[in-house]
């Protein structure tokens, strides 16, 4: 839109400078017409800059933050876009407590979930590997403990959670929330990828030193 925008302020600018040329051999111009043109082409030329300036590219940087820390005290971890075992994937895992680290892309105004990777990711390390495509129309992807997904009270006081978390994401950052039990152990997370719904890809893989999951989103 913007794009276009200039594109007009650029033909009208021409039009008014070139329209000043009668203003040379008629005096009615030179005094009533070329003046107009005089305040076009300056009105042209401050609001192309205002529009530039609204358009300037900001640096941008990578980031990773830890976001939270998944406690399993099942034997897998459920993956999918709502808290209903059924539409869930389960993905073995050993019991344990498994740090959670978001990707990021930020600049000045907004911060944004490129990815996230559950245990330590080991590029290239032999094991049992699993990939996943998780449809994602809710907007968000969870990845919750099992005994979390298969327990009323657990999974109502999860959605309580993510409602709260709703309310105070910002508009210029990715909706990232952890979810805890009634002991305030991280039990789960839920992150809203960038483009929304959508089909995505979760790798995980297992190793005799634990276990990896992640998710690239395309930015």
């Amino acid at each position: 839109m913007k794009a276009r925008l200039r594109e007009i302020l650029f033909y009208v600018f021409l039009a008014c400078f070139f329209g000043m040329a009668p203003g040379i051999v008629s005096q009615f111009w030179a005094d009533h017409i070329v003046p107009r043109c005089l305040v076009a082409i300056a009105l042209c030329a401050l609001l192309g800059f205002l529009l530039a300036e609204g358009t300037r590219e900001i640096p941008t940087r990578t980031t990773t933050a830890v976001i939270g820390a998944i406690k399993i005290t099942s034997d897998s971890m459920m993956v999918g876009d709502s808290l209903t075992a059924p539409d869930l994937i389960a993905v073995s895992v050993p019991p344990g407590e498994y740090t959670v680290e978001g990707q990021f892309v930020q600049n000045e105004t907004t911060r944004i979930l490129t990815g996230f990777v559950i245990g330590e990711w080991q590029r290239g390390t032999k094991g049992d590997q699993g990939e996943y495509e998780v449809v994602v129309d809710s907007g968000e992807l969870l990845v919750v403990d099992r005994a979390i997904a298969e327990n009323v009270e657990a999974v109502k006081n999860a959605k309580l959670q993510l409602k709260e978390a709703r309310k105070k994401t910002k508009d210029n950052e990715s909706f990232v929330c952890t979810l805890s039990d009634k002991d305030n152990n991280g039990r789960g997370i839920a992150v809203a990828p960038p483009y929304g719904d959508g089909a995505y890809i979760v790798k995980s893989q297992r190793t005799n030193d634990g276990f990896e999951m992640r998710c690239d989103f395309p930015v």
